[in-house]
């Protein structure tokens, strides 16, 4: 899966650069579970989802999986440039009302 990460200040930024499906859905964890660990001090996540035109529910489950890593480590999470179709299935799965806990 094709992603860029970005650090600026305390805030991380994952660009994904195509679809979240069961294909990449492996890649994408284990990618940003090691960009959380190489920054251990970082306050905030941003998923930049504007690339994004399809999510599975692999997907979906590998990007609630990456949230409650970051959880874990103190760091919140949002989302980001995300097409209303993405948004429809995000709020389907509910995945807004863990980003808010």
């Amino acid at each position: 899966m094709e992603m860029q990460f970005s650090l600026q200040g305390k805030t991380g930024m994952c660009r994904l650069a195509e679809d979240l499906d069961m294909q990449s859905a492996e890649d994408f964890v284990h990618d940003n579970k090691a960009f959380l660990a190489q920054n251990l001090g970082m306050k905030e996540l941003v998923f930049e989802l504007s690339a994004v035109e399809f999510m599975d529910s692999t997907g979906v489950g590998a990007l609630m999986q990456v949230i409650r890593v970051a959880r874990e480590q103190g760091v919140v999470c949002r989302l980001a440039g995300y097409s209303p179709e993405i948004q429809d299935a995000l709020e389907l799965i509910g995945v807004f009302g863990v980003l808010e806990e």
